[in-house]
């Protein structure tokens, strides 16, 4: 079963763990960790995420106020840059955002 939000909901955190070839990426050197959440039918953002556990590769955004303004599915994504290493994605997921009363 997808997660879902609430349409307007913040405060909610979104889990990524970047992986390759099923072992834990590790993360701590990262210069730049970021979240690309794509609303459906419109744009794509990026949002600066923190990293929760480098070792396991585990980052973290908490969503902020406003953001969550549309119903529907949406994609996230992950995105890692180590310097002098390399950038690595997460696969894609989903998430649904469900309308209110």
């Amino acid at each position: 079963m997808r997660p879902t939000i609430q349409l307007g909901d913040w405060g909610s955190a979104i889990d990524v763990l970047f992986v390759e070839n099923g072992t834990p990426l590790p993360i701590g050197g990262a210069d730049e960790v970021l979240l690309k959440l794509k609303r459906p039918g419109r744009d794509t953002v990026e949002k600066a995420a923190s990293i929760v556990d480098g070792d396991a590769g585990h980052a973290r955004y908490v969503i902020e106020e406003g953001l969550i303004d549309g119903a529907g599915e949406w994609m996230v994504q992950g995105f890692v840059s180590i310097p002098g290493v390399g950038a690595w994605h997460t696969e894609r997921g989903t998430f649904l955002v469900d309308s209110n009363l």
